[in-house]
């Protein structure tokens, strides 16, 4: 922001905070009452149109924009991996909790089965969600919704 010549410079850029001068006291007062006025606009006082043309409204068509190409490199980067998607402990805790419901007791499991079991169930996971996906875009939509999913399930059986 340019600075102005009958207004005296500040430490900070914006104006808020400073230090006050010992200048004159019209000085003084048209600077804090210009902080004020700078304060009491913001965005949520102005109008829809004048929302819209304040750089705010910029930044989060950019920042969406790098959210898309986040997500769009995370999932070229876990297509590339071949290490485990779900967090090791909570799956099994749900695993033990799965067996303590049909034994109706504490079964112990080698970390080797627990990784087959979490290797399979991954598996079959990422081939549902791929039938999914094929049968979202056969209906020529982009999000997958649970008719895909019981559809799918449906032609597994």
């Amino acid at each position: 922001m340019p600075r102005r010549q009958n207004r005296p410079p500040t430490r900070n850029p914006r104006g808020l905070g400073a230090a006050p001068r010992n200048d004159s006291p019209d000085r003084s007062a048209r600077a804090s009452a210009s902080c004020n006025q700078r304060r009491s606009l913001s965005e949520s006082n102005l109008p829809r149109s004048a929302a819209a043309e304040t750089p705010q409204a910029g930044r989060s068509r950019a920042a969406s924009a790098v959210r898309g190409t986040k997500v769009l490199n995370e999932i070229r980067h876990l297509q590339r991996s071949t290490g485990l998607l779900i967090p090791k402990l909570p799956f099994g805790r749900v695993i033990r909790e799965v067996m303590l419901e049909y034994n109706g007791r504490h079964l112990r499991i080698t970390y080797d089965a627990l990784m087959a079991i979490q290797e399979a169930a991954e598996m079959y996971l990422v081939m549902l969600f791929e039938d999914c996906q094929k049968l979202a875009l056969h209906r020529q939509r982009v999000t997958i919704t649970k008719r895909d999913m019981d559809l799918a399930l449906y032609f597994r059986l």
